[in-house]
């Protein structure tokens, strides 16, 4: 029974992140433009690209989701502070196709809702996932 149990759980956890990633990065800025709103400005340490993201939440598109509600955006949008104070690398990841795209050769993408989730990179490092459903 203890294997049947653990392997349920092996399935469940993989089914949560199915078709999403996860990348290191350089937190560069983060700025508040109004409330809700912010322009998350990063690095990803693999590539060296610069990427900018337009954050909020969108209350209409989320508000019969529980696992995407406004208080887990909050959550996500302070770890964000946080991490970019203590200057060290981060995970920072999506799930789906990522964010929306807005000008993909700029490397400009917005996303409508923010989650943490825990990793195994290393030690179950939290990571904020970012979502967005397309219209």
């Amino acid at each position: 029974m203890k294997t049947v149990f653990a392997a349920f759980l092996l399935l469940l956890s993989s089914q949560v992140f199915a078709g999403g990633a996860s990348v290191e990065v350089e937190l560069l800025s983060l700025t508040e433009t109004r409330e809700d709103k912010y322009i998350l400005k990063y690095r990803n340490i693999e590539s060296d690209e610069i990427y900018k993201i337009y954050l909020s939440y969108d209350k209409g598109r989320y508000i019969v989701n529980p696992k995407l509600t406004h208080d887990k955006y909050t959550a996500a949008i302070s770890l964000l502070k946080k991490q970019l104070k203590q200057k060290i690398p981060v995970r920072f990841g999506w799930f789906a196709r990522g964010p929306c795209l807005i000008n993909k050769s700029k490397n400009i993408y917005r996303s409508d809702a923010l989650k943490i989730y825990e990793e195994n990179y290393p030690d179950k490092a939290q990571v904020v996932y970012a979502f967005c459903q397309y219209r």
